[in-house]
């Protein structure tokens, strides 16, 4: 068995303000069960200079570097490096709550989970918000289950730093990133529930995902963006095909919102996407209000978008 229980794998690509404040957040609560692995991503900026500093100081850390390829391959990097038992992602620009791991080690002990799914805050300009997953604490569902229940409920989240995943699971499973993908998120997180026979739901409050303009999630090309969301969503068709049928209905109404966020996203051009696909794949009645919106004057349905978008609705 492993001697390490948790490898914190942490992505660094130019954040020489921020990479203190997120290794910080782990030293603060540090016990033996943990290794970190940095991996800059062809740095340009002093960020290796920062955290060589906490290198040289404490064993617990390791770094490798690498020309860049991207947020998607560094993480790959990683979990191929990791030694420990289980493996969290950690974008270099957020950082850990005070105090959440000590909460974490209690089911990571266990050793009987393939996903830990915890909650967090998104900070914009400051303000902190609560990103809830839902209220079943302590309930464990299989991953299509909780899936399906997650998006019937609206309390989905795709957000891959939320939750701890078994190394084991991860590697045998083949739960890689897709190298280049934007949106990898939301294309990987689904294919790790898929396989998922024990994921359990916690009240712990583990992530601090900060909202900033520059970073690798605001600054990229949005025209790719939505081409990739696009993608993302045909994949991802595929890869759930077999669902029984009142589940594929469910996650194929979630694809076809992914699949008009991609076009919105993107302002993609009428010949980049298959018009009726939203509206193929609806099940909902607001998807397909959306669909149908969509295909009778796309002008209105962005004026609509933007507005719920700015409104969160």
């Amino acid at each position: 068995m492993n001697t390490i229980l948790l490898s914190i794998i942490i992505p660094i690509y130019n954040v020489e303000k921020y990479i203190s404040r997120c290794l910080e957040s782990i030293i603060s609560q540090y016990n033996n069960d943990v290794e970190l692995i940095l991996i800059d991503d062809g740095s340009t900026d002093n960020s290796e200079k920062i955290y060589m500093k906490y290198v040289k100081k404490y064993k617990f850390i390791k770094f490798i570097k690498q020309k860049n390829a991207g947020l998607s391959e560094a993480r790959n990097i990683g979990m191929k490096n990791s030694k420990a038992e289980y493996i969290l992602f950690l974008d270099s620009d957020d950082y850990l709550e005070t105090n959440s791991l000590s909460k974490v080690y209690k089911y990571l002990l266990l050793r009987k989970y393939d996903i830990v799914l915890c909650n967090g805050y998104r900070i914009v300009s400051g303000k902190k918000n609560l990103i809830r997953i839902n209220k079943d604490d302590d309930k464990i569902y299989s991953g299509i289950n909780y899936l399906i229940n997650s998006i019937e409920s609206n309390s989905y989240y795709p957000a891959v730093w939320l939750n701890i995943y078994s190394r084991k699971y991860v590697m045998e499973n083949n739960l890689f990133f897709k190298k280049g993908r934007l949106h990898e998120d939301v294309e990987w997180f689904p294919r790790a529930l898929k396989y998922a026979n024990k994921v359990i739901i916690t009240n712990i409050i583990l992530y601090n995902y900060e909202i900033r303009e520059n970073s690798i999630t605001t600054r990229t090309d949005t025209y790719k963006n939505g081409l990739d969301i696009i993608q993302n969503v045909m994949e991802l068709e595929k890869e759930f095909i077999d669902l029984p049928r009142k589940k594929k209905k469910i996650f194929y109404d979630y694809l076809s919102n992914q699949y008009l966020n991609g076009i919105f996203i993107g302002k993609l051009n009428d010949n980049e996407y298959d018009k009726f696909y939203p509206l193929l794949h609806s099940y909902r009645l607001k998807t397909r209000l959306k669909s149908i919106l969509f295909l009778l004057n796309k002008r209105l349905f962005y004026i609509v978008r933007d507005k719920m978008e700015r409104n969160n609705i």
